[in-house]
């Protein structure tokens, strides 16, 4: 799980890695991917954060982007 590791810790506020772990497993959900064992998970990681900084914290709004970012750079 991305947003877990200490990289984030700092970064954004508890309240914020929850909703961003959130949209992460929303998005691979959408996608159709494992939040676990996915080799560009890091990739997947910032598209969701990109897409939460426009999304005004809303998690399915967040996900739906990140996976449509995903989408068109495949």
């Amino acid at each position: 799980m991305p947003f877990k590791s200490a990289a984030y810790q700092g970064i954004f506020t508890p309240q914020e890695l929850n909703s961003l772990q959130k949209a992460y497993n929303l998005c691979c959900e959408i996608l159709g991917r494992l939040p676990t064992s996915q080799e560009d998970k890091e990739d997947l990681a910032r598209y969701v954060m990109r897409a939460f900084d426009y999304s005004d914290g809303d998690v399915k709004l967040s996900a739906e982007r990140a996976a449509n970012m995903a989408r068109m750079l495949e």
